[in-house]
């Protein structure tokens, strides 16, 4: 039996006009699987897991969502999604590592450095060298890349 679509949108943010989030997110996730390709409602229960403090599930939703628009190469769409994610995972290495990257593909040199050095600066000041070594060395690979100034 097929799912109706707009009751249960209707029934989830009745749920959340009533601050019922968890039950909502239920609801929307069933609507999810109905329709797995549904980027808004992606976004949505993202949202709605950083919200309640299921901040892995939240992220994992959003990794789906940069992946998708990664494989379209709309990168900036992408990186927006990356940096909502590192909003709530702020030292994550592979979401700052993606977020690097993309930033290297669009041209934008100077950001990938700016990450790198944010990550090494949080690993030296948490006490592990070797990991700050790492993203140094990486900075010091986008700087190699940068155009040269005429």
């Amino acid at each position: 039996m097929p799912i109706d679509r707009q009751a249960g949108t209707h029934r989830a943010k009745a749920l959340l006009a009533e601050g019922k989030v968890e039950e909502a997110i239920q609801v929307f996730g069933q609507l999810l699987v109905d329709r797995p390709m549904d980027l808004c409602l992606r976004n949505k229960l993202a949202d709605l897991c950083i919200q309640v403090g299921r901040v892995e599930l939240g992220i994992r939703y959003l990794i789906f969502l940069a992946d998708y628009y990664d494989g379209i190469g709309y990168l900036p769409h992408a990186n927006a999604i990356l940096r909502k994610a590192r909003r709530s995972a702020p030292h994550d290495p592979e979401i700052n590592h993606r977020i690097a990257a993309n930033h290297l593909a669009m041209g934008q040199v100077r950001e990938a450095i700016s990450i790198h050095l944010e990550l090494a600066g949080h690993y030296a000041g948490t006490g592990r060298p070797g990991l700050a070594r790492v993203e140094y060395r990486n900075a010091e690979r986008c700087v190699d890349l940068m155009p040269d100034p005429v």
